[in-house]
């Protein structure tokens, strides 16, 4: 609701393999249905399809995928990694798992479950804790609330990485990171 309601100028495809509508969208039945790279791809999916999912980006040539989707049944570690393997060839950013997504206001992005109606400012947060980030959003207007950094796993730089991405760059002027001991302890396929 949060991406088709926040005023995204940019194409937007919805992708689910039972295809149909949402809100008067169309629903592509899969990732071979489009045209051309996606920017950013949003993962909500079951556990066990998320690592092919960012392998088949990946090789369609989308840069960055923000994985909402909770661990899986498996060990969450041997999980994650399986992601960063289907991401590093690609050199694809990940942003997640188990979080609560990514937005960048000044657009009308907002790729999140988190609060609507986000207004642009010059302040960008990145928390491990959604609950902070939805708090923190009350404060004011905001450059990215989204992407919290997720658990521990043993790659570097979630941080980092946002404060890599186009949007934080070009427009915040204040970053909040916050919630974790390790600020970089989000994922990055990227070699550090």
């Amino acid at each position: 609701r949060n991406l088709l309601a926040g005023g995204f100028q940019g194409d937007i495809h919805l992708v689910n393999i039972k295809g149909g509508e949402i809100a008067g969208r169309p629903v592509l039945k899969s990732l071979a249905e489009l045209k051309q790279p996606a920017d950013l791809a949003v993962i909500m999916t079951p556990p066990e399809t998320v690592p092919r999912l960012v392998l088949e980006l990946g090789e369609r040539g989308t840069r960055v995928a923000v994985v909402i989707t909770a661990g899986s049944g498996e060990d969450n570690a041997r999980w994650r990694k399986r992601i960063l393997r289907a991401a590093r060839p690609h050199l694809m950013r990940i942003v997640g798992p188990n979080c609560i997504g990514y937005a960048a206001p000044r657009i009308g992005l907002n790729a999140s479950f988190g609060p609507g109606k986000l207004k642009g400012g010059r302040i960008a947060a990145i928390a491990q804790s959604g609950a902070v980030l939805a708090r923190t959003t009350r404060w004011g207007s905001m450059a990215t609330p989204g992407a919290p950094e997720g658990s521990r796993p043993s790659m570097r730089s979630s941080s980092r990485s946002m404060l890599r991405l186009p949007t934080v760059a070009k427009s915040c002027r204040t970053v909040v990171s916050g919630g974790a001991k390790n600020s970089d302890s989000g994922m990055s396929s990227k070699p550090t």
